[in-house]
């Protein structure tokens, strides 16, 4: 039985509306439109992203710029083992 890799989605889901979490991107699946928008936007292996709030839409910051996103397309971001997470404070 295969397990699979955390998603952004799991994160997001995960988080408490105030904590902000820092996580590192292990890759991105999906269908090749949704990959290559998200990989254009910052989304790739070994990027650092921060969840600044969870839920749906989450609100993730990458490369300086927050975004918005859907869990729907948030569940194609795999992240490297959740484990790793940096717990960082709210401004």
């Amino acid at each position: 039985m295969a397990v699979s890799a955390p998603t952004l989605r799991d994160a997001a889901l995960a988080q408490s509306p105030r904590a902000r979490a820092q996580q590192t991107v292990a890759g991105v699946c999906g269908p090749p439109e949704i990959a290559s928008r998200l990989q254009a936007m910052g989304f790739c292996e070994g990027r650092e992203l921060t969840i600044v709030q969870g839920g749906d839409p989450a609100i993730v910051e990458i490369l300086g710029t927050r975004i918005g996103m859907a869990l729907s397309v948030a569940e194609y971001v795999t992240l490297r083992d959740g484990a790793s997470a940096t717990l960082l404070r709210s401004p």
